[in-house]
């Protein structure tokens, strides 16, 4: 009996002993389940959302974007890609049919994934539990940033382009003054030289007056001589 009983007490704590295992294992897969499969993330070159199903650790995954057209990065556009992948406790593989696999692992709630965007370079971003509303609240944000972004460099080309026509204005009004200055002076030398010109008549025509003048004097005295001596 005492053998006997022996034997029922290890059985059970060996049963106890399973069950508690077993209830590990489904803590564990319950905490991998509330990962979440909705997550946002912000980067420099636009928004993304992440979205996927789980069907046993194999992902199929949907990625909204909005981001600048790298064929012209004043534009903001929208792509979605379509991905397969792998959830292997909190590390993440995500298949990219353009390069290399992408490849993240969750902190927390959060996914830090390593990934290129369209037409970029691998960076990380992290991604956070996210629904389509959030998504569509940060991707506006960054709209909004690009649009302030486009005004700014359009109102620097703007001072720019008003700076230069002032600057032309400047350089056009100093040469007219400069060639106004230069016809004054024109003008100046011109009437001197008229005028030194006309003094320059005055005094010969004063100097011939005078000569005749003179001649006709000396004629007079002759003619009043010739006259004393010839009765």
């Amino acid at each position: 009996m005492r053998s006997w009983g022996a034997r029922l007490l290890v059985s059970a704590v060996a049963a106890i002993a399973v069950a508690s295992c077993g209830g590990g294992s489904g803590g564990g897969a319950s905490s991998a389940a509330r990962l979440p499969d909705h997550l946002v993330g912000r980067y420099v070159g636009g928004a993304a959302l992440i979205a996927w199903t789980n069907n046993g650790g194999r992902l199929a995954v949907t990625m909204d974007l909005t981001h600048t057209d790298p064929a012209n990065p004043t534009s903001v556009v929208q792509s979605r890609l379509s991905l397969t992948g792998r959830l292997d406790g909190t590390n993440v593989t995500l298949q990219n049919s353009a390069g290399p696999p992408w490849s993240g692992s969750f902190r927390g709630q959060d996914l830090v994934l390593d990934w290129s965007p369209v037409g970029a370079r691998i960076i990380t971003t992290t991604f956070s539990p996210g629904d389509d509303a959030r998504y569509r609240t940060v991707a506006a944000d960054f709209t909004r940033e690009v649009a302030q972004i486009q005004q700014a460099d359009a109102q620097r080309s703007q001072d720019v382009a008003t700076a230069e026509a002032q600057k032309l204005q400047q350089e056009q009004a100093a040469a007219a003054a400069k060639a106004q200055a230069a016809a004054a002076a024109h003008l100046a030398q011109v009437a001197a030289s008229q005028q030194a010109h006309a003094d320059q008549v005055a005094a010969m025509r004063a100097a011939h007056d005078a000569a005749v003048a003179a001649m006709q004097q000396r004629n007079a005295l002759k003619q009043a001589n010739a006259a004393a001596h010839h009765p």
